[in-house]
């Protein structure tokens, strides 16, 4: 089963060192604060064999680049 894209980036945010992981939850909030009502994604960077093929990475919304 799949993870909710919140509960996804807060797990990733929680096994980080401390200091990485308090900019993180800064940046987290500042953000949802600027933007609050952003559609919030996670990518953990794993293909659909688990095999982590990326880095893994947040967003806040949606950008069509061409």
């Amino acid at each position: 089963m799949k993870l909710d894209n919140q509960v996804q980036l807060f797990n990733f945010i929680g096994l980080q060192e401390v200091k990485l992981r308090l900019e993180l939850n800064m940046l987290h909030e500042l953000v949802l604060r600027i933007k609050t009502h952003a559609q919030l994604w996670f990518y953990d960077g794993k293909n659909e064999a688990g095999k982590i093929v990326t880095n893994a990475n947040m967003g806040y919304g949606t950008c069509m680049l061409k």
